[in-house]
């Protein structure tokens, strides 16, 4: 048998799981309530920023919209969600046509509310 499957195994485990909490729990000394109220914050803060961040897409104010994006993508690195924090790099470094704003901020929303399904199943 070759290697491979092994391989294809651990590529859809790395896919499904789109987030880890390990260096956080770390930081936070194992602590399942201080865990909790953190999650809790970050996602109500995110929320709102999200909100705000709509907002700026629509008035096109890219000042703006970087600013946001600089703001909320720290804690999603810190739980490893690259992928949203890739795009909020690409709205953080200016990297976006004024008319893909619409479908990136679609992109975000979508994969920021899968991830905190996920994160409320976590924190119970």
């Amino acid at each position: 048998t070759l290697p491979v499957v092994t391989i294809n195994d651990n590529e859809e485990k790395i896919a499904t799981k789109s987030y880890s909490l390990d260096t956080l729990k770390e930081f936070l000394g194992n602590d399942a309530d201080a865990l909790k109220e953190v999650l809790k914050s970050f996602m109500e803060s995110t929320n709102e920023n999200l909100t705000y961040l709509e907002n700026a897409i629509a008035e096109e104010n890219t000042a703006e919209i970087n600013s946001i994006a600089h703001r909320i993508a720290p804690m999603f690195n810190q739980i490893e969600a690259y992928e949203i924090g890739g795009i909020l790099k690409v709205l953080d470094k200016n990297d976006f046509e004024i008319s893909d704003l619409k479908d990136i901020f679609s992109a975000l929303k979508a994969k920021t509310d899968s991830l905190f399904k996920a994160l409320q199943k976590e924190i119970g």
